[in-house]
């Protein structure tokens, strides 16, 4: 099993930690049970991902996270070659604010994804990547994740690694477009939070005193 990861960082706002972040998209990957993947990772600041949101998605105003889903292979085959020249999607809008970049390539030698609860084959077939071959790009803001992140309780970094979870789920298959979708959404980016030892905090769950 192999997990092809490139993480490009940039912005200044934030310090980030290229490792813990590797590490976490790569533990999302597997207690999802993907087989493989090939993911791009950006960092960027707020001006960054408007430029992004408002040229790709006719969104006009910065958000926290921009992901978009390349290939998805269900049978989980491994894909004939990962494309080391393939473009990113979003070169020409980051290619100003571009800094520095850092590659990550993982290999797996097994996948064994955490049960959600109740039957456990029941609990597989609800990973809508369990099995599968993915690949994808994900632009996550920095800067959004410091003005987010709840103070005292969540650190603008872990705030940072939720968005990357969320793009990475979308990739996986999982979308938020009604409620009942939001929640399973939820749920697992609480699990895999909760397997990096961070309780997953949303500004509306806030206790608000």
């Amino acid at each position: 099993m192999t997990y092809e990861i490139d993480i490009s960082n940039n912005q200044s706002c934030l310090t980030i930690n290229c490792e813990a972040l590797q590490a976490a998209v790569i533990q999302g990957l597997k207690l999802e049970g993907v087989t493989s993947a090939v993911l791009s990772i950006s960092i960027v600041d707020n001006k960054a991902i408007h430029v992004i949101n408002r040229d790709h998605l006719q969104h006009d105003y910065p958000t926290d996270v921009i992901s978009f889903q390349l290939d998805f292979n269900a049978d989980g085959d491994d894909f004939d070659e990962f494309s080391e020249d393939t473009e990113s999607l979003f070169d020409d809008d980051l290619d100003e604010f571009d800094d520095s970049e850092d590659a990550f390539d993982g290999d797996e030698e097994e996948i064994k994804p955490v049960p959600t609860g109740g039957d456990e084959a029941d609990d597989v077939r609800e990973l809508r990547a369990h099995g599968a071959s993915i690949e994808g790009e994900i632009i996550a803001s920095a800067e959004m994740a410091m003005s987010m992140a709840t103070e005292g309780r969540w650190s603008a970094h872990d705030e940072l690694i939720l968005y990357v979870i969320h793009g990475m789920l979308h990739i996986c298959g999982y979308d938020d477009l009604t409620r009942e979708e939001q929640s399973i959404m939820r749920t697992r980016e609480k699990a895999i939070m909760s397997s990096l030892g961070c309780t997953a905090i949303y500004s509306e769950e806030s206790d608000p005193n």
